[in-house]
């Protein structure tokens, strides 16, 4: 049982690996870091959490068409909210912070949600919880950050 709570290094390592663009993003989007703008760092910011929804969402188109077939598959909910974390990261980067950091932070946040219950079902394995907490956590808490104190 300890074992199937153990996070993966690979997979710790490239997923805490994958939240430094956040945290730098966010930072920047406040702070004014060298001669980077706040205002691109804030569009970087988007276009980073749009790429890492879209990311989230065909994992979980993957997971859903490995499992057809089987007793448990996800089925249509899977390919459905796949699409909507791809649209949520899209949408929230083409438009205005103070709209595109909620949807975006909303996507993210669905997208956990779906990821619990796919562990909880037994179509993903029980290291992925903390994992998925942790880095939802970051990725949420910096697109927040920048989007109440950023330009």
């Amino acid at each position: 049982m300890l074992q199937a709570l153990c996070v993966p290094s690979l997979a710790r390592a490239l997923g805490w690996a994958g939240i430094i663009p956040f945290v730098a993003l966010s930072l920047s989007a406040v702070f004014t870091i060298g001669s980077i703008s706040q205002t691109w760092a804030m569009d970087a910011l988007a276009l980073y959490g749009a790429v890492i929804l879209s990311f989230l969402g065909g994992a979980v188109w993957g997971l859903t068409l490995g499992h057809e077939g089987e007793a448990l598959r996800p089925g249509a909910q899977g390919l459905l909210i796949g699409i909507a974390a791809s649209l949520a990261g899209f949408g929230g980067a083409l438009t205005p912070p103070g709209f595109g950091a909620p949807l975006m932070i909303a996507g993210f946040a669905a997208m956990l949600i779906y990821d619990l219950g796919a562990i909880a079902r037994g179509l993903l394995p029980q290291w992925y919880r903390p994992l998925r907490i942790g880095l939802s956590a970051a990725a949420t808490g910096s697109l927040a950050f920048a989007a109440v104190f950023g330009a």
